[in-house]
């Protein structure tokens, strides 16, 4: 499992050896706990999730993923907040 910031970070840091991995029978995860739809100074946010979860997919097939999570939260908007209340 490759876990990353924004979609495509996975493809550029790690594409290569992950398809390998791929290949060689291993199940491999991309997670990017953002939609990546900020910081592009001209599309609008939901047009670059959009086109970004798209690209993600391409890359799905394209490196033999097994599965490629993208979860709908804002890019910017994750909070650090404590997983145990006893902790």
């Amino acid at each position: 499992m490759m876990i990353f910031a924004h979609p495509d970070e996975g493809e550029v840091y790690s594409g290569e050896i992950t398809a390998l991995y791929a290949q060689l029978g291993y199940e491999v995860k991309f997670l990017s706990p953002t939609n990546g739809d900020a910081g592009h100074f001209s599309m609008k946010s939901e047009e670059l999730a959009e086109g970004r979860y798209q690209e993600a997919m391409k890359a799905r097939e394209s490196l033999y993923l097994k599965e490629y999570e993208i979860p709908d939260y804002h890019d910017g908007k994750l909070q650090n907040t404590p997983v145990c209340k006893s902790l």
